[in-house]
């Protein structure tokens, strides 16, 4: 249980700085940005009622489950607001349409609202890991966009979320010993997603610009 708690410190202290960082900048930050503050305030409140939860004995996973709406809908009008032609706003949008046609799939047929929807969760982190690499094609060589680290940051959780949550179900049936190890793995992948994120703002001004 000690282990448990260091790593639920962490990470919330880490949420919390980066949080108080966009937060600090939100009344100045251009669209994006403040959609991203609102994304990292959303997630900063989830973990601390799941944490709650969790260390009180009662099943998080609804939370957890309702969470991934919340993310599918910030995400997806953060990665529309730094949009200019058409051809990219129907990427994105039909990108969103199927990453929500899985997870309600999940929702209404697969699992039940108390459970992890895994189907969801995949196609929710695919969708996001998709979106990012294609902004980093877009700011290496086409220069048309403003962030880099986020997007970083996005691809790393996302890939290491899927690889832990794919079995998100089946976790239960793991000796709490050998959980240990891969929530610890888990929880490191998130800490340097949430170090990019800040690494944004401490080294790259443009976010700061009004549109």
């Amino acid at each position: 249980m000690i282990i448990y708690t260091i790593i639920a410190g962490i990470t919330l202290l880490l949420l919390a700085i980066a949080s108080m960082m966009f937060g600090v900048k939100f009344s100045r930050a251009n669209k994006w940005a403040k959609l991203f503050s609102l994304y990292l305030f959303s997630l900063f409140s989830v973990e601390i009622i799941g944490k709650i939860l969790w260390f009180n004995g009662e099943n998080n996973l609804s939370l957890l489950h309702g969470f991934c709406y919340v993310e599918w809908l910030i995400l997806t009008l953060f990665f529309l607001a730094n949009q200019k032609e058409k051809s990219d706003l129907w990427f994105i949008l039909s990108g969103s349409l199927f990453a929500l046609f899985v997870m309600t799939f999940g929702s209404l047929f697969m699992y039940d609202f108390d459970t992890f929807n895994v189907v969801g969760f995949f196609g929710l982190k695919l969708y996001l890991m998709v979106l990012s690499l294609r902004e980093l094609y877009l700011f290496y060589f086409e220069r048309k966009q403003l962030s880099k680290l986020i997007h970083f940051g996005l691809i790393l959780s996302a890939i290491v979320s899927m690889v832990v949550f794919s079995f998100g179900n089946l976790l239960s049936s793991i000796a709490a010993n050998d959980q240990v190890y891969l929530w610890l793995f888990n929880a490191s992948a998130f800490w340097m997603s949430l170090i990019l994120y800040m690494s944004e703002i401490r080294f790259n001004a443009s976010w700061k610009v009004q549109n």
